[in-house]
């Protein structure tokens, strides 16, 4: 009976002493090593490094020694100011002006001197010649050629050919700016050259540098000034034909090879785009539109957001893919115009949906009069299309597209016409931009995201931890340092597409669903479900065994 009881006794005994703590064990969580403070105190170091962008100024004309030199001072003045505003205000690109006076390295003074001499001929500062002419695409065609042998640039490195001619005519404006598809602009001024006049065309300089560069439009803390595109690694691009009746079907790849597989494929780079599209029939507007008096039908610019049926459109906003909507609609039996108030129609009948997309108004088909369906749209329709759809890609890239291609930039001088050539898909210059200004956003897109989660797993300390979470952790800090190095060598088209890595890594690690799908317990919560369960039962078992020790105490004595 003895026996049987002390069997019984170490029975509790070895329950609560080897099996309870492999339990408690067994249901703690998983947290897969990740050094928190390593990556808290790199977080914290770390800084945006600021791009240097280059731009080469060449005189041609009647440019001197003496104008070169002022020229240099005053850009030199400016170049230091910008550098200094941009540390201030958190600005990502630092421009540096340098004007080349002397035959660069490793070209001889003759090849220099016939390529000055022919640059001088194709920008065309001589009188009878009217700047903005319509000539420019030519220009920058046959420019673009002369400076790749003498001047070859790249992302980061620009150059900017002033011409100046007291003959020059630039019309009513002291200077004519222009840029085109590459790498390169030119500055066009007149009169007579002196010292201010030197300061005029510094100032005028850096105003073109600014269009080019993008300079005043990125930030270092990865905002975009007046962004119209949500921030995404990944867009799905949806086309959609809208018929307001059964009007037209479309033939979509043709469209797109003729009109947009080049803007695609400059900014491929950039992000990752997949395309669809589909046409839907029987889609009426939400609203009647309004009659101007000359009986032209439309919708006022600030009805247009609330005219268009939305539940059509595809939604996909997560952290790593956005979608864009691009609309064509049919009307049935009359053509629809934006209007600027009540009796004014826009310029153009497309609009931008902000952070969707945007919408064409269609010309109504003749057929659609007669109650018949067309299979296909006609070239003239395909190519409104194709146009507008481009044109919406662009401007929710924040790509300015001048309106009618001219701008003018004023300040306390007098002002400077900025010619901005028209382009088949994305300039060389615009395409830097944007690699530039997707760097910033990207890396410090991650680096939120890399801080959020770090800081949160540091403090809570019973969240699972999965492998997968610290390999995109640790993967996204990796891509992060290739970020930094490819920018300090001048690999913007790498550190572009690192810096992307680096974000997708650290969202997939953000939304994991392996740890958001977990049940997060508190150990005093664990505890609180365990001790009313063992606790009373370990009282008896305790007194129990004191028993025994006593009992065989007074059995030995």
């Amino acid at each position: 009976m003895e026996r049987k009881r002390l069997k019984i006794l170490f029975f509790f005994v070895v329950i609560y002493c080897c099996a309870i703590p492999p339990s408690l064990y067994m249901t703690s969580v998983y947290r897969a090593t990740i050094p928190f403070q390593d990556i808290i105190d790199r977080l914290r170091t770390r800084e945006l490094e600021r791009q240097e962008v280059h731009v080469r100024i060449v005189g041609v004309g009647e440019f001197n020694v003496l104008s070169g030199m002022h020229l240099l001072h005053y850009l030199h003045m400016l170049s230091d100011i910008s550098c200094a505003n941009a540390k201030s205000d958190n600005q990502a690109v630092c421009v540096q002006f340098d004007v080349i006076a002397n035959v660069p390295q490793g070209v001889d003074t003759e090849q220099w001197d016939r390529a000055l001499r022919r640059a001088e001929d194709v920008i065309g500062v001589g009188a009878e010649r009217e700047i903005g002419s319509g000539e420019e695409a030519r220009r920058d065609d046959d420019l673009g050629r002369v400076l790749a042998d003498i001047m070859p640039s790249h992302n980061g490195a620009y150059t900017i050919v002033w011409a100046h001619s007291k003959h020059a005519n630039t019309g009513n404006e002291f200077a004519v700016g222009t840029v085109g598809q590459y790498r390169h602009g030119w500055l066009v001024s007149q009169g007579n050259l002196d010292e201010e006049k030197a300061k005029e065309v510094a100032v005028h300089i850096d105003r073109l540098t600014s269009v080019i560069t993008g300079a005043k439009h990125m930030r270092t803390t990865g905002e975009m000034v007046e962004s119209t595109l949500p921030l995404a690694t990944a867009y799905r691009v949806s086309y959609m034909l809208w018929n307001e009746a059964c009007a037209l079907e479309w033939d979509f790849p043709e469209i797109f090879e003729g009109y947009l597989a080049g803007l695609f494929d400059r900014l491929s780079d950039i992000a990752d785009y997949s395309h669809e599209s589909q046409v839907l029939h029987y889609v009426p507007m939400l609203q009647e539109p309004v009659r101007t008096s000359d009986g032209r039908a439309g919708y006022r610019e600030e009805d247009l957001p609330f005219v268009y049926p939305t539940t059509l459109l595809s939604n996909d906003f997560t952290g790593f893919r956005t979608t864009i909507n691009l609309v064509g609609y049919v009307p049935a039996d009359r053509s629809l115009h934006v209007l600027r108030d009540e009796d004014r129609v826009a310029r153009t009948d497309s609009f931008l949906m902000p952070q969707i997309g945007g919408l064409t108004f269609m010309p109504a088909p003749a057929s659609a009069a007669g109650g018949g369906c067309r299979r296909a749209p006609s070239q003239a329709e395909k190519a409104h299309l194709g146009v507008s759809f481009l044109q919406q890609i662009r401007l929710l890239h924040n790509l300015d597209d001048f309106g009618e291609n001219q701008k003018v930039l004023t300040s306390g001088i007098r002002s400077l016409r900025v010619i901005r050539l028209a382009v088949s898909d994305v300039s060389l210059w615009e395409r830097d931009w944007l690699i530039r200004s997707r760097t910033v956003e990207y890396r410090a897109r991650a680096l939120d995201n890399i801080r959020a989660l770090v800081f949160m797993l540091a403090e809570f300390q019973n969240i699972v931890i999965p492998d997968s979470i610290r390999d995109d952790v640790m993967g996204a800090l990796r891509f992060l340092d290739e970020v930094s190095e490819a920018v300090q060598e001048g690999r913007l088209d790498d550190a572009v597409r690192h810096a992307k890595w680096a974000l997708r890594a650290a969202e997939e690690a953000n939304f994991d669903e392996k740890m958001l799908s977990q049940l997060y317990f508190p150990t005093e919560h664990r505890i609180a479900v365990f001790v009313p369960l063992l606790l009373p039962a370990l009282f008896p078992v305790v007194g129990k065994l004191f028993s025994e020790f006593r009992h065989v105490r007074a059995k030995r004595a």
